[in-house]
This record gives structure tokens, sequence and C-alpha cells, in this order.
């Protein structure tokens, strides 16, 4: 990496600094791109510090991610350099802070093994899902276990199988195991909090959904227990169907009642 900044044209950044922090020089500008998440930095200016800045704009590189793991002090500090897009017109200054975690490996159920995102990634790379990727999963903390045949958390070992098209690995990780040191340090504390407040009110709004599918639909207070003839819908309860000369769905007239045992 740090041959691509043979002509680079800037003071204020060492070359050094930019090879270390994942960059290549694109040789226009001061314009320099992560080798592995394709990001774009430029407009540095003197004091930046170039891992800060990566962690800052593409906060979920496989390089950038393992750093943080390894030493999370290096990503503290203020932050100058813009991300390259086709519409970058202004330049922020933000200050950008990271909690201090623990290691992972002083925690006594890790498995040091696979405490890196490479390593992680390694043992997926024969993974083969229509909308997952080796690279979700290794960045949520999963590996493969041979032995299981499912994948599991270096950290906290929890084990996942039947991964569907829509999940998200770092949601499912956080419902699966939302004591899990690692999301809480990659994700923060928040975002497994509101994972799992989510997951709960869809629980409580199906059951809802499900409780008022039961209920006759005319006192909305008993569960449904007549099916009417010759329609044969199934909308009320005993005491209201005694009172009804028509469905009251399709209106046509009773001709008779079965009661049901659901």
């Amino acid at each position: 990496r740090l041959s691509t900044f043979s002509n680079w044209p800037s003071n204020r950044v060492h070359p050094v600094s930019l090879a270390e922090a994942g960059f290549i020089y694109l040789g226009t500008g001061d314009t320099v791109q992560c080798v592995y998440c394709q990001g774009k930095l430029s407009q540095w200016e003197n004091g930046d510090d170039p891992i800060r800045e990566h962690f800052r704009h593409f906060s979920t590189c496989f390089y950038i991610l393992e750093m943080k793991m390894n030493n999370s002090a290096l990503l503290t500090g203020t932050s100058n350099a813009v991300e390259v897009t086709d519409s970058c017109t202004d330049r922020p200054h933000v200050n950008t802070n990271s909690s201090s975690d623990a290691h992972a490996s002083n925690n006594p159920t890790t498995n040091n093994k696979y405490i890196t995102m490479s390593s992680r990634f390694e043992t997926l790379k024969n993974w083969a899902h229509l909308t997952l990727t080796a690279n979700q999963l290794s960045l949520a903390g999963f590996y493969w276990d041979e032995e299981k045949k499912s994948c599991k958390c270096f950290r906290c070992n929890v084990i996942i199988t039947n991964w569907q098209v829509d999940d998200d690995p770092f949601k499912v990780h956080a419902l699966k195991s939302p004591e899990c040191s690692y999301i809480s340090q990659v994700k923060g504390k928040q975002f497994v909090a509101d994972t799992v407040k989510t997951f709960v009110n869809a629980l409580k709004d199906e059951n809802e959904k499900l409780r008022d599918e039961k209920m006759c639909i005319i006192c909305t207070i008993e569960p449904k227990t007549i099916l009417i003839l010759p329609c044969a819908h199934l909308v009320c309860c005993s005491k209201c169907a005694s009172s009804l000369q028509s469905c009251p769905v399709c209106r046509t007239k009773i001709m008779g009642t079965v009661k049901t045992f659901l």
C-alpha cells in the first residue's frame, strides 16, 4: 500500500499513517481508498489521524473493526477528512469518541482462535447463502463451527442455525444472546436494547392480532364457536348467534348452525 504514495502531494498526513490505516493513494488530489471496504477519503488537514477518520466514515469496515477490537483507544479523537461522494460539498468537523471496552481475550468464554474477523472469515469462505455473506457474518462475530454445522459466536458461543433470507446477523445475534459483550462493543448497548424491544413489541402485536381473530366479531369478548350454514362462516359466539337471522359477513339467510370446539 505504501508504494502507491510515491507521488503523494500533501504534507498534512504522512503516507505511512495512511497505509497503516488500510489506504492506498489513487493518484488524484489527496484522495485515498481503503483496499478492504473501498471507501474513499480526501481533503485531509493537519492533525488528522487516518485510523480515526477511517472509523468515522466507514465504521463497518472489516479492517478497521478488527483494529477497534484490538485497541479501541486508537479510534478516539477529532475527525476532519471528508468521505468522497458524488455530491460532497461541505466539510463537517465532528468529534468522535469511542468507549474503551475490555479486550475479548479477557473474557473467559472467548474462543481466541477466532478473535479476529479475518480468522472468522476464513472459516466461512465456502459459505453459500442467497443473501447473507461471509463478510456480514464474520463482522457480527460468527465463525463456522464444522462440528455443529452451524454459525457460532467466538465470544458468547451462541449457535445460530436456519438463517432466513432477510436476517440481519447483528440483530439475530442481539436477540439470541443480548448479554454478548461483543455485540455491545461493536454496535452499542442501545442497539441491543432497541433490537430486543422491537422484537418484543412485534410479538405482542402478533398475539393481539391472533386473539382478535379468534374473538366473536359481534361482541368481541367471547371466542368464535358457531359455524353458520350454508355459508360456513365461523364468526360469532353462541350467545350472539342466537339472535341472528342472517350471516353478519355475507348476509346469507341462516339455515342452521354447528357448534365447534377449537
